[in-house]
């Protein structure tokens, strides 16, 4: 999450992130930067930050392809806007899009007769 402290809305975004890291922590890896605090250098590299009226700014970074190899070309990931109500659960909802499933579902009992 891309925010400002000098944004009113800067405590409960604060309050809302905090909530939802806890929730997907060992999962996710969650970010809050506060571009306040960033050099304007870096701005080149969170282009949001460079005008306080695109703040606050989620998104979630997705691996470009399912079956890449990064030592034979270089991939960027895909960024997923979020674009709802800016709470916790919220977010969990838009995160479990992007948790990849590893679990088969069987929709009968003939895969487990042995």
């Amino acid at each position: 999450m891309l925010t400002s402290s000098k944004l009113p809305s800067y405590n409960f975004l604060y309050e809302t992130y905090t909530n939802y890291s806890q929730e997907v922590k060992g999962i996710v890896k969650t970010y809050l930067i506060d571009c306040e605090k960033l050099p304007t250098k870096d701005y080149t590299y969170l282009p949001p930050c460079k005008d306080i009226a695109r703040l606050p700014t989620i998104t979630f970074l997705t691996p470009p392809e399912r079956d890449y190899d990064p030592l034979k070309k270089q991939v960027s990931p895909i960024e997923n806007r979020f674009s709802g109500d800016v709470t916790a659960e919220e977010l969990l909802k838009a995160t479990y899009k992007y948790i990849p499933m590893f679990a088969t579902i069987y929709n009968s009992t003939k895969y487990f007769d042995d």
